[in-house]
């Protein structure tokens, strides 16, 4: 994987469809909450090659705006943000779930942060997420993060009906991200 988490294809590379292959197209509401533009083309190719899509926003105020007006199941949430960081987010979309704020259940958040330091985790489990991937952030992490929301366990039929892992492996397909020069 690159900096950015992205795989590379390399000669006669493969990789269990477990860890990479889509999981039955899902109906699951999902927002990224990142304010990196290549961050957010990393993830959404990501969740792509998943079965999922997801609705962006560049920091935790917005999030909390686009919460309001669409409900979600899961939250992909940067931690370190303008304006408002995933953690302050975060502690404010539990505020609005616990005051049953729109009559919504409990969203799955799972935070997505470059700190991968002893108590990051803690941190993050303290604010009142779920979940938590480091950065770079690795396709197979991220699969296992949402099917802890999805209701599947590893190795293991998924509760749902989803298509699990059936041993056939596909190739690794290459993640291309370019940067336009300013």
């Amino acid at each position: 994987a690159d900096a950015l988490g992205a795989e590379r294809a390399t000669a006669g590379a493969t990789t269990t469809e477990s860890s990479t292959a889509p999981l039955e197209p899902h109906k699951g509401r999902i927002l990224l909450a990142e304010d990196n533009t290549i961050n957010q083309d990393v993830a959404l190719g990501q969740l792509e090659r998943l079965g999922y899509t997801a609705d962006v926003v560049s920091n935790g105020r917005e999030a909390l705006e686009v919460i309001e007006r669409k409900p979600y199941d899961i939250i992909l949430m940067d931690c370190m943000m303008p304006e408002m960081d995933g953690y302050e987010a975060t502690k404010k979309i539990r505020d609005l779930e616990r005051q049953n704020v729109n009559s919504r259940r409990r969203m799955h958040i799972i935070a997505m942060t470059a700190n991968a330091m002893l108590g990051d985790r803690d941190k993050c489990i303290a604010s009142g997420m779920d979940d938590y991937v480091s950065k770079p952030v690795q396709i197979a992490e991220l699969r296992k993060a949402i099917e802890k929301w999805n209701g599947t366990v590893a190795g293991r039929a998924p509760l749902n009906g989803a298509n699990g892992s059936n041993g056939k492996t596909i190739p690794v397909v290459p993640l291309k991200v370019e940067v336009a020069s300013v």
